[in-house]
């Protein structure tokens, strides 16, 4: 059945659990001066990765439409260049560039804090920003990230079970919790 997690149960925490890992950081501001994007090769699809000077500032799947708003590179180059980027290890390789509203912003850089194999609900990173009855407010966030995978928006499930809704598919979503949980 689309959006069900399959045979595996990712381990979920809730806000007040020590796992949240507190070493990631982004970096927010404007993008000042797209430079290039690169195609990655990933299990799950090519992710079209958009740079500027100061770091990453997009990346969503190949196969999609880019997100709204989205400022282009001039003068795009797609570059594969057989590069393996060790997706668990992503945030310690490059920097990552968001804009967005301040409540955003807390619950992006929060999101990042959530370590690979592990999921949360919407209502516990509500928790964890000390904004309980801001489900939605969450929810919305979590939907307009810029820069897919990077902020692990993945990693964020429905009290209800299953894998709920992703910009990508929720088929898509299982295989990368499925990959995060048994194979990184």
């Amino acid at each position: 059945m689309v959006g069900e997690l399959g045979p595996f149960d990712p381990i979920r925490i809730e806000a007040d659990d020590n796992r949240w890992d507190s070493r990631c950081s982004l970096r927010f501001g404007p993008v000042l001066s797209p430079t290039h994007d690169e195609l990655v090769e990933t299990p799950w699809g090519d992710l079209r990765v958009l740079f500027a000077q100061q770091g990453i500032y997009s990346a969503y799947f190949a196969d999609s439409r880019a997100p709204r708003g989205l400022r282009e590179p001039p003068g795009l180059i797609v570059n594969r260049r057989g590069q393996t980027w060790d997706l668990a290890r992503l945030f310690e390789q490059v920097d990552v560039l968001c804009w967005g509203t301040p409540f955003q912003r807390l619950v992006w850089a929060t999101l990042v804090t959530l370590p690979a194999g592990v999921t949360c609900t919407y209502g516990a990173l509500a928790q964890r920003l000390g904004r309980p009855s801001a489900v939605r407010a969450v929810a919305n966030a979590v939907a307009n990230n810029p820069v897919g995978l990077l902020i692990p928006c993945h990693r964020v499930l429905p009290a209800s079970r299953g894998v709920g809704s992703y910009r990508w598919g929720a088929e898509r979503k299982a295989a990368i919790l499925h990959w995060e949980l048994h194979c990184h």
